[in-house]
């Protein structure tokens, strides 16, 4: 496992200089790949792994984290998915417990010129772990948006 240490974009647009490699979509008012960019960041605890639908990576790919001091897991992931995605967290860690309260978010990225007013919930449910694993689908992605699966005990 890794630390999360940093967020940084490794590419920047130079066309528009000062747009934080078109994070921001004008000088001053944030694109979706700043809010993609700031689930990133915001992750702590470990790196964790994540498999990808095929070896090849075509469909979607993400990263995610677990920190055992607040309590949490976190994945984000996107790509080209036209339709629905189902996601299995295997190894579901005993501050978790039988019920987990699991949150999925999205962004709408529509070009690197509009901006983004933020993220939209999708759902909000209480799940059980049945054999040490949760699974999330989630019934209509599109290759445009970014995803957050936020997994914590479930809510009393």
């Amino acid at each position: 496992m890794q630390t999360v240490d940093s967020a940084c974009i490794s590419w920047w647009f130079t066309a528009h200089p000062g747009r934080l490699g078109s994070l921001l979509a004008t000088d001053t008012q944030k694109g979706a790949g700043w809010y993609f960019y700031k689930w990133y960041g915001d992750m702590t605890g470990n790196m964790v792994s994540v498999t990808p639908p095929n070896d090849a990576s075509t469909q979607m790919d993400g990263a995610a984290c677990v920190d055992s001091g607040s309590k949490y897991i976190c994945l984000i992931f996107g790509g080209p998915n036209d339709g629905s995605a189902s996601v299995t967290f295997k190894n579901i860690p005993s501050f978790i417990g039988s019920s987990a309260t699991v949150k999925v978010e999205k962004v709408d990225w529509v070009s690197k010129d509009t901006v983004c007013n933020g993220t939209t919930t999708i759902s909000t449910t209480n799940c059980t772990v049945s054999n040490g694993q949760i699974n999330v689908t989630l019934p209509s992605c599109n290759n445009s948006s970014g995803y957050r699966i936020y997994i914590t005990p479930k809510s009393k």
